[in-house]
């Protein structure tokens, strides 16, 4: 007999399936190709290029002109290096391509990890993948935090595949880690989720023990022995982490502690977008997938796994918290989700439905792209660069036209000033969060950009003779532009 999951691929040839995994993981890289949108990319283009041509890894905010000498803790420097060279070699539309193919390869572990907790020929590891890169297609950007993603997936998969295995946890798993702090501090994840991991085999296994003693069993050392394999893993890899940071690094382990600063503080929480909640206006299927796991947690309650509902409850309120985190999210949840469709109850009606979703698929991938890719206009698709972050009219006026000075900018056009006019023209302040402190930006940069009493002494103060500024969707033009613009040792020159 065979079961109603398996029934639809084994109906399938070799040539059908294979159509099927092309098909899905061609609409998840169209779903992430679009253009380089994140203001942060400059910079990043610029670490790696200051890295190889000064062979050594910045210590100080090195590229601004306001702030020189402040500490930067680096902590995505090879992959800075990385997307250098993708630009180098294959311009804007390498970087897009490239990112794109990123993005899929993450998504294809996702999906490796969702076919292991499914019978072997189910379908339902591409519905979960078609849904879930829609979700996860907001943090698709041309940063180190993309690779870091990717690692992350790959420590999920193998996490299933290894299992409680003590070459992986106390071998495999510490170089990988050692591997990953060294490319971003995104690493974090990866040991909450595996503390996650760890925090719910025992309690599932104390659980079960303590029904094994209520009916006459005994407690021994083969009790603990599995538990304590994940536990030494976790601290070999950390110890791997910090070590290798430590030699690598110039700014050593404490690296990873910049970002979970950042995420605690709320300054930086009011002015990062992606430290902020998701709206339900731009991430409803975000907010309705939570929805669906609880109605499936609710239907297959009596199969709780602990192990995997831990680390999905914990991603969920992290993605909850902040934008950044909606990608680690998907990351979890969507294997869990897969875990959770496997206990469902067989409904023999669904039958017929079953056996057309091999048909379903290129419907619902083409209807999403024609409808919901293509006419989106923060992600748009196609190579290039996204106006309004990245005006190349403005940037290459300025670099023909406007001799080297110190320059008051908008944040948002501090990535294309390090991309392609630095170093005639050093940024006032940049995306780098980890760069500038919180008084430098409440007592310098925001009184300048808002024009609040006292912002001429800061020009004075900083050297600036020119300022590029915004003119928002409405024409309007911020305080500051209507106070240099009426005032007559200042001209409007673009």
């Amino acid at each position: 007999m065979v079961s109603l999951e398996q029934e639809p691929m084994a109906e399938c040839s070799r040539l059908g399936s294979f159509c099927l995994f092309a098909g899905l993981f061609t609409f998840v890289f169209l779903c992430a190709f679009f253009r380089v949108t994140d203001p942060d990319t400059g910079y990043h283009i610029r670490t790696g290029a200051y890295i190889l041509e000064h062979h050594r890894i910045p210590t100080t905010n090195t590229f601004s002109y306001t702030t020189p000498e402040q500490e930067w803790p680096i902590h995505q420097w090879w992959p800075g290096i990385f997307y250098n060279r993708v630009y180098h070699f294959g311009g804007v539309a390498g970087l897009v391509c490239v990112k794109a193919a990123i993005a899929t390869l993450l998504m294809f572990m996702v999906w490796c990890s969702a076919r292991r907790l499914l019978p072997r020929r189910s379908l339902w590891p591409f519905w979960l993948i078609t849904i879930g890169v829609m979700i996860a297609r907001v943090r698709f950007f041309e940063r180190p935090d993309l690779i870091s993603a990717l690692i992350f997936a790959v420590v999920v998969y193998l996490d299933l595949r290894f299992d409680n295995r003590w070459r992986w946890q106390w071998i495999g798993l510490p170089l990988l880690m050692a591997f990953w702090a060294n490319t971003h501090a995104g690493v974090v994840y990866g040991f909450v989720f595996l503390c996650a991991t760890t925090a719910g085999d025992w309690i599932e296994a104390i659980w079960r023990e303590r029904k094994n003693a209520a009916s006459g069993g005994a407690r021994g050392v083969s009790f603990w022995k599995p538990l304590l394999v994940r536990p030494i893993g976790i601290a070999a890899a950390l110890a791997a982490a910090i070590v290798t940071l430590e030699i690598i690094t110039p700014s050593g382990c404490h690296v990873l502690l910049a970002p979970i600063i950042q995420f605690r503080n709320p300054f930086w929480q009011s002015v990062i977008g992606e430290y902020q909640s998701p709206t339900w206006t731009f991430a409803k299927l975000f907010y309705l997938s939570l929805a669906a796991l609880l109605v499936l947690q609710a239907f297959t309650w009596r199969s709780l796994r602990l192990r995997f509902l831990l680390p999905t409850v914990v991603f969920a309120y992290l993605a909850c918290s902040s934008q950044r985190s909606v990608l680690a999210y998907s990351i979890v949840a969507l294997p869990y989700a897969a875990l959770l469709i496997s206990h469902l109850p067989e409904i023999g009606r669904l039958r017929r439905i079953k056996r057309l979703q091999p048909l379903l698929f290129p419907v619902a991938w083409a209807g999403t792209v024609l409808l919901v890719v293509l006419p989106n206009q923060w992600f748009q698709f196609g190579t290039g660069l996204y106006a309004p972050y990245y005006p190349m009219e403005m940037i290459r006026f300025i670099d023909k036209e406007v001799p080297p000075q110190n320059m008051f900018h908008s944040m948002r056009y501090a990535g294309g000033m390090l991309w392609w006019l630095y170093p005639r023209f050093r940024p006032f302040l940049d995306g780098r969060g980890d760069a500038y402190t919180p008084e430098f930006w409440q007592k310098q940069y925001f009184p300048l950009l808002q024009a609040e009493p006292g912002w001429r002494e800061l020009l004075k103060k900083y050297d600036v003779h020119a300022a590029w500024l915004p003119i928002g969707v409405t024409r309007e033009v911020s305080a500051l532009a209507k106070l240099l613009f009426d005032d007559p040792q200042w001209a409007l020159v673009a």
